[in-house]
């Protein structure tokens, strides 16, 4: 069977950082580092774990040392393994005992040393603080309070790209988005989906299908899609009539009747029209190939099961062609990177991928660097 295989991001700027790493174990164990065209050789005995966003790459080393590569540099975090830690476009989050901690900006803040739960994405991470029994959301390097209560721990925390989606002490359902908090309790909201700048739900009696997009609330559909996926300021979705939707930067697109599946990824939605496959991106869809049947494969596999959510506009995309070789599609081109089905995932502009007996390679502006 001929198939296709999207491994996408693409960047939600919020300011100037790197986009720019890559990162993996060789067949010598040894942790590798790409960064910006260069390759460091970081650890020469094989990493516990680790993830990777944007500005960090966060990893336990062999020893049990918790450290983040930030700006160039490897720092020792803490000398003992934290019990969670997540990486996203802005943040490296991790929790120890009952102490919730951000590095941001190259320099660590705890956040509370009595935590419960708590949801961390691009630029947001709400919390519940146990300790001052408060519902916190940090962004832009700053605590701020959403609701006090000394019995209130939300059962339902989503933060998203730049927006966080909670159960208040209302009982209503609330976005925070831009530093307001926005109450969604008029529309009675169910099957409530979020992401960068937008989010979606179905007025519970009614079954209108709404998008909240920067701070305003609009119908879109009479009744509940099918199916509905969230991306980066946009989302797709088939309407209850089959007919194939893309919503993106405010407006919606009628795509096709005919789109047997689609897999939306950040900014880049990948569906499969009649046999083609095709991308969205940027208000334009771009034919990749013919005859093809788009196969999504998940989160990446050598990030220790990592499934944060972390962001990117980027535009640089990896797949299979029909002859098993693997593609780089930047700057609305096709080239081919490997002649075998190598293993690969895309952070930012760079596309790591290992052929052979595990070596190590990483695309990069059009050059792939072997280490």
């Amino acid at each position: 069977m001929r198939k296709v295989f999207l491994a996408c991001s693409i960047f939600f700027s919020l300011g100037a950082y790197a986009q720019d790493l890559g990162a993996g174990s060789d067949s010598r164990g040894h942790f590798i580092i790409f960064d910006s065209g260069n390759i460091k050789d970081v650890e020469y005995l094989p990493v516990q774990s680790w993830k990777m966003g944007y500005k960090h790459i966060a990893y336990v080393d062999n020893s049990g040392n918790f450290k983040i590569y930030y700006n160039g540099n490897v720092k020792t975090i803490q000398n003992f393994e934290p019990q969670e830690y997540v990486v996203t476009q802005n943040f490296v989050v991790f929790r120890y005992s009952d102490q919730l901690k951000v590095f941001d900006d190259g320099e660590v803040k705890t956040l509370t040393i009595r935590s419960r739960n708590y949801a961390a994405s691009d630029s947001v991470i709400a919390y519940y603080d146990g300790y001052d029994r408060v519902f916190k959301i940090y962004y832009k390097g700053e605590s701020k309070v959403i609701e006090v209560s000394l019995s209130f721990n939300p059962a339902f925390i989503k933060a998203t790209g730049n927006m966080v989606t909670y159960q208040g002490v209302d009982s209503h359902m609330h976005v925070y988005y831009g530093g307001q908090d926005y109450d969604l309790n008029d529309y009675r909201p169910t099957s409530l989906q979020s992401s960068a700048n937008v989010a979606t739900f179905n007025d519970n009696y009614t079954s209108q299908f709404y998008a909240f997009y920067k701070g305003e609330v609009r119908q879109l559909e009479n009744f509940k899609p099918k199916n509905v996926q969230m991306g980066i300021d946009l989302f797709g979705y088939i309407d209850n009539q089959d007919n194939f939707k893309i919503f993106s930067a405010g407006n919606v697109f009628d795509i096709s009747t005919s789109v047997n599946s689609f897999v939306v990824n950040d900014s880049v939605v990948f569906y499969e029209d009649n046999r083609d496959a095709k991308i969205f991106y940027k208000g334009k869809e771009y034919l990749i190939g013919r005859n093809l049947v788009p196969k999504y494969p998940g989160p990446p596999q050598n990030q220790q099961g990592s499934t944060q959510d972390f962001t990117n506009q980027v535009g640089t995309i990896a797949y299979y062609d029909s002859n098993s070789r693997l593609v780089a599609w930047e700057n609305e081109d096709s080239k081919v990177i490997s002649y075998e089905q190598a293993a690969a995932q895309v952070n930012g502009n760079v596309i790591t991928f290992t052929t052979g007996i595990n070596t190590l390679n990483f695309y990069w502006h059009g050059k792939v660097y072997t280490q």
